[in-house]
């Protein structure tokens, strides 16, 4: 061969650079912004389910209703009560009557508020739920507190809201 001829396997002088490997090039490295919005579609997952509120349900409405008793939250207590329930009595007469029963019977501020059974009752045209609640609370007087109990609740414009029958009748 001489020193003017080409070899079988030499580009054509095209006076263009030869990048090896072309058209067959090794795959790039995962790209940074991709792996960067991973992590924060992650983060923003992580913080939406542990920070915002839970999707209404009988079961989130009646330990909401329960926790704002026993910290003695009276108006978010009256905001879960249902429209029933507020045309017995105005604000001010349940608030005042929900201190005097928390301080005379001395409730806990600080409880653990679990929820249990949830039932559909259907009377009629109408239905509503009944949610099992149990309240505990670490030594209270030298011995745990524990009360429990069902709760009634209505749908209401959207909303579950708590609502109490009245001489046994349905709420």
């Amino acid at each position: 061969m001489t020193p003017t001829s080409r070899s079988f396997a030499e580009p054509a002088g095209t006076g263009l650079p030869v990048r090896p490997g072309h058209p067959t090039r090794r795959p790039r490295p995962f790209p940074k912004a991709a792996f960067v919005t991973a992590v924060c579609v992650a983060a923003g997952f992580w913080l939406g389910s542990t920070y915002l509120p839970a999707p209404p349900t009988p079961t989130n409405a009646a330990a909401a209703y329960v926790d704002a008793r026993a910290a003695r939250d009276w108006p978010a207590a009256w905001n879960l009560m249902c429209r029933s329930m507020h045309a017995d009595f105005d604000y001010r007469t349940f608030a005042k009557e929900a201190q005097q029963v928390a301080d005379y019977y001395v409730l806990p501020t600080d409880v653990d508020v679990r929820t249990g059974d949830l039932d559909e009752v259907r009377v009629g045209g109408r239905s509503y739920f009944t949610v099992t609640v149990e309240v505990t609370s670490e030594k209270r007087n030298g011995n745990d507190y524990t009360f429990g109990g069902d709760l009634s609740l209505v749908r209401e414009g959207g909303q579950f809201r708590v609502c109490l029958p009245k001489d046994g009748s349905t709420p």
